[in-house]
C-alpha cells in the first residue's frame, strides 16, 4: 500500500478583507477626540497621526497619541489639554512649538469648553 493521502490543509493566516472588516478598520482610524475651547475646535483622529508626530509627542509628554486621547477624554487637565491642542494644530499643518501652546483653567472652566468626539469628515466621493 502506498501512502497517497493528501496532507491536511491548514487555515490561511492571511487577514480576510470583507466590507465589514474594512468598515471597522475605517471606523477605528476615524476615531479620536474633539476639544472645543472658546468656540474653536481641535480635532485629533488616529488615522491622521504620523509616526514622526507620535514620536515628537512622546518626547514632550511621555505619552503616545492614543494614551493622550484616552487620558484627555477621561481626565482633562491643562497639561494634557495643552498637549492635545498642540497635536491638533500640528495635524492642521501649523508649525507651532510645544511650549508656545497653553490652555488655562479659566479657559477650561468657561462655557466655551467642551470635550467630545470629532464630527464625521465629509466623504469627497459622496
Amino acid at each position: 500500500m502506498s501512502n497517497t493521502r493528501k496532507p491536511a490543509t491548514r487555515p490561511s493566516t492571511a487577514r480576510k478583507v470583507t466590507p465589514r472588516t474594512e468598515a471597522k478598520r475605517e471606523a477605528a482610524l476615524d476615531s479620536g477626540l474633539r476639544i472645543t475651547i472658546d468656540g474653536e475646535h481641535y480635532d485629533v483622529r488616529l488615522g491622521d497621526i504620523t509616526p514622526a508626530l507620535a514620536r515628537e509627542l512622546r518626547s514632550h509628554v511621555g505619552l503616545g497619541p492614543l494614551q493622550l486621547i484616552n487620558q484627555t477624554g477621561i481626565d482633562p487637565d491643562i497639561d494634557r489639554l495643552s498637549a492635545f491642542v498642540w497635536l491638533a494644530r500640528r495635524l492642521r499643518g501649523e508649525r507651532v512649538e510645544f511650549d508656545d501652546v497653553s490652555v488655562t483653567y479659566a479657559q477650561m472652566l468657561s462655557d466655551g469648553f467642551d470635550v467630545g468626539f470629532p464630527e464625521a469628515e465629509d466623504d469627497p466621493e459622496a
